[in-house]
């Protein structure tokens, strides 16, 4: 074909001729994988477009179709069909050119002419089918892959998937499998196509553990495959690994360096929950690769940065880039909901509505879901109905796509259809669920461990810790309580910015627990804190303190509201005992309903409880049981403040906040839904209207359902499995360093005293455990010594330092098998490569003279 083109193009004499040629040729050698000297071709053809007849305007717009520049190849297309309406192949590449700018309603009806002008092509109907499974429509889809134009001929890999996900979608599932393993089988194993598309099946079955296992297989035969390593990508993601996802993407650009599709879903995947700056790095590159060309891919690039600016909150580089995004691709799907939610996020909600409005004419199923979340909803219930089968179309998620189930859920609850609300929510739930593992009895068992670690005695011990600072203010509370509307009513006052919820507090755990592991005691928080020093405590605030004057140099004080904090009061306090802590409290039922009807946008993490009621119900009981402990532990050091009562006399509550905080009254408070400031949190629509009174009882419409609730919020706080007896936080602080203090200073009956209370408190200490047996062994009872460092070294293998240790001893007992033994283990941890971790306090892990 190519050869001919050429002879043909050496015949032409016109421009117009000449240009008609070269447009397909641009089509011929394009296909073979040359797109520079293919655009060359169009460059030179497109001078000639108003000249030329129709089949050679098909052609060009079909070139610039192959370049991924949709909105180019639109433009000779629709002059194409000006020319001849009835011209099949310029409304069929219409129709994909559509498709591909997200333009679905529009894009099915250039295809259903495009099919009906020329029913001999098999191509329409699968693109058709294909368009109609976008659009929640199995049943079409699956009638568009039985036309006659399909009879007899081989379908494609398109078209089979296409079929394999309109039976999955329509609950034919059984057939859905077969059919896959028919396709499986008829390829081969060694296909790539069909192997995916079995394992869609099931996924879409629920089976995503046998999914993500016939993939790793199918990746041994098929390593560099590029839809194998994606599809492994997205389940990691769905599970909340990052990393894991990173690096299957990473390994698909290695494929394809060039790919600056594969760089914007990179970007995508490391941003919010990985790096920042690598989503920034990915997009910049996917950016370089698209400088020069026109039309989705650099629009697709420039969004995947705007969106990485965004989730590291710099809302006016993110804005920046949108707009330059719309002005590569006026109607790019992702860059005008992108720019929609940041907008919304903003306060901007009617500018937001009215990006959202525009997809929503094009695409209804997206559109319908961003309008939701800037509360539109339909009025017509028959359009209700149709999201309903999109969001029953089969994806790597499993069967439903749980983020628009919500949004129905919500929808049906504003046309009060209760029941039907309530039921959409528990499918969406019950996705979600499978997504994130959640063990109530853990959580229980670490609020146990909490209570135990800080108990009055803990704080009498401490009275002087921390930092006196007041700058940081907590707004903390079951998620879904309120805590956001606080923060927005503070963050209204010019003396106080609202950051948000930051992680320093769980930043700071983890801190500790490092720490812990450093010093050998494998003990994690909360049980490691009464190894805190009060000089440890103020260095470890200062930073903290001054990450947050960061957030606005001028301001007095500074709100952290990340509502799970109501777990760490007693941290918070003996860090920073003149910050002020603020618990709202909300009616349980309603603050249930409402974890249940949210849809967190996560499949993994810390929000387990929130799926499932019965959790729910367990989760508040533990949140009260903690709040009652810390009102006993600290009394008069937590301000409450009811939901209810706020939302019935805002006023009243805002003067009692800020004279907690020591903050003059400003009436400004009062106007917080024109707070200028970014909120990222599920409730950032509320923080935008004035107070509403709708949510209060809202549990009521829902009574029915709540039996699961109910009885799990009914059993007796007296009756949960009482608090240890504070004996772990007896020991005063620091008593730990001081036993090893008292080692390295040969103070050996002193170390051997505080060490064995240390281990009455916690008999799985390794460090206490370790210098006990040196003390021992030290002072006479050399056997109970060794025993006791043999049993440290087991505790915690990862010092070298111990065997070191424990070799001496071997030495002195003359048992060289043994001590030969100890020094390789010793010398295999030196060849190991260590955590690069910092601390800033002093501890040297060092050897210790045995005699």
């Amino acid at each position: 074909m190519e050869r001919e083109c050429f002879k043909l193009l050496a015949k032409t004499q016109s421009g117009v001729e000449k240009s008609s040629v070269q447009a397909l040729l641009a089509i011929v050698i394009l296909q073979q994988g040359n797109s520079e000297a293919s655009r060359k071709y169009l460059e030179e053809s497109r001078q000639y477009s108003t000249n030329m007849d129709p089949s050679a305007l098909a052609d060009l717009g079909g070139g610039y179709l192959l370049l991924e520049e949709p909105d180019t190849a639109l433009q000779y297309l629709e002059l194409a069909i000006a020319k001849d309406p009835k011209l099949a192949l310029a409304h069929g590449r219409a129709g994909m050119a559509l498709m591909k700018l997200g333009r679905l309603c529009e894009a099915q009806d250039s295809l259903i002419l495009a099919r009906d002008l020329e029913p001999g092509l098999a191509a329409y109907c699968v693109n058709l089918a294909r368009i109609q499974l976008l659009l929640g429509e199995p049943q079409s889809a699956l009638d568009e892959l039985d036309h006659p134009s399909l009879n007899n001929k081989p379908a494609t890999p398109l078209a089979k998937k296409s079929r394999v996900e309109a039976l999955l979608a329509l609950n034919r599932l059984d057939e859905a499998e077969k059919l896959a393993h028919e396709i499986l089988q008829g390829s081969g194993v060694d296909e790539p196509d069909g192997l995916t598309i079995y394992t869609l099946v099931l996924a879409a079955c629920n089976r995503h553990n046998e999914a993500e296992l016939y993939l790793r297989k199918a990746l041994g035969k098929f390593p560099d495959n590029i839809e194998i390593l994606g599809q492994l990508a997205e389940l990691s993601l769905l599970q909340g690994r990052f990393g894991q996802a990173v690096e299957y993407l990473g390994r698909c650009i290695k494929k394809e360096p060039e790919n600056s599709s594969l760089w914007a879903r990179l970007s995508r995947a490391c941003a919010p929950n990985y790096s920042q700056e690598a989503a920034i790095q990915a997009a910049l590159k996917a950016v370089e690769l698209t400088k020069g060309k026109t039309g989705l891919l650099p629009a697709e690039a420039i969004t995947a940065l705007a969106f990485a600016h965004s989730h590291g909150d710099e809302h006016i580089e993110a804005q920046k880039y949108f707009l330059q995004a719309l002005k590569e691709v006026e109607d790019f799907p992702q860059a005008r909901l992108g720019y929609g939610y940041l907008l919304l996020h903003l306060g901007k909600i009617n500018e937001a509505i009215g990006h959202f409005e525009t997809v929503n004419e094009k695409n209804p199923v997206i559109g319908f879901s961003a309008l939701t979340t800037a509360r539109r909803f339909p009025d017509d219930p028959t359009i209700l109905e149709k999201i309903e089968k999109a969001a029953r179309m089969p994806s790597l998620q499993g069967p439903v796509r749980s983020n628009l189930m919500f949004d129905l859920a919500v929808a049906w609850e504003k046309a009060k259809s209760y029941a039907k609300a309530f039921e959409l929510a528990t499918e969406a739930n019950r996705v979600s669920q499978l997504f994130l593992p959640y063990n109530p009895e853990v959580h229980r068992g670490y609020v146990e461990e909490i209570m135990g670690a800080f108990s009055k005695e803990f704080f009498a011990q401490r009275k002087d810790f921390g930092d006196p600072s007041k700058l940081p203010i907590f707004v903390l509370g079951m998620p879904r309580s309120g805590t956001t509307l606080v923060e927005q009513i503070l963050a209204s006052h010019p003396d106080i910015f609202g950051a948000g919820e930051l992680g320093q507090i769980p930043s700071l755990i983890a801190t500790l627990s490092a720490w812990e592991q450093h010093i050998g005691s494998t003990h994690e928080y909360p049980q490691c804190i009464s190894e805190l020093t009060n000089s440890e405590s103020q260095t470890l605030a200062q930073p903290l303190l001054a990450d947050l004057q960061q957030f606005e140099p001028s301001a007095l004080r500074v709100v952290d509201k990340l509502p799970h904090n109501f777990e760490n009061i007693g941290l918070i306090h003996l860090f920073f005992p003149n910050a002020t802590i603020i618990h709202i409290q909300r009616d349980a039922r309603d603050c249930a309903i409402s974890n249940y009807f949210t849809d967190y946008q996560a499949k993994f993490g810390g929000m387990g409880f929130a799926y499932d009621l019965k959790n729910i119900g367990e989760q508040l009981v533990d949140h009260q049981r903690l709040m009652d402990h810390w009102h006993r532990v600290l009394p008069g050091r937590i301000l409450e403040i009811p939901y209810e009562g706020l939302v019935e006399k805002p006023e009243y509550y805002s003067r009692k906040m800020l004279e907690k905080i020591g903050i003059d009254w400003n009436p400004q408070v009062l106007n917080f839904n024109k707070l200028d400031r970014t909120v990222k949190t599920a409730s950032f629509w509320q923080v935008r209207q004035p107070i509403y009174k709708t949510s209060r009882q809202r549990w009521r419409n829902y009574s029915e359902f709540l039996e699961p609730l109910q009885k799990a919020l009914s059993v007796e706080l007296a009756n949960v499995v009482s608090v240890t007896d504070g004996k772990k936080s007896a020991l005063p602080p620091g008593y730990f360093i001081k036993g090893v203090t008292m080692i390295n200073n040969h103070n050996n009956r002193e170390a051997e005293t505080i060490f064995r209370k240390i281990l009455d408190c916690h008999p799985k200490h390794a460090g206490a455990t370790h210098y006990l047996g040196i003390a021992r062994f030290r002072l006479g009872n050399q056997l109970k010594g060794v025993a006791l460092v043999e049993v440290s070294v087991k505790l915690n293998p990862h010092r070298h330092q111990w065997f070191e240790n424990l070799a001496k001893m071997y030495k002195q007992l003359n048992l060289p098998a043994q001590e030969a033994a100890a020094l390789k283990s010793a010398k295999d941890l030196l060849e190991q490569p260590t955590e690069p971790w910092h601390f800033l306090f002093e501890y040297e892990c060092k050897n210790i003279d045995i005699p």
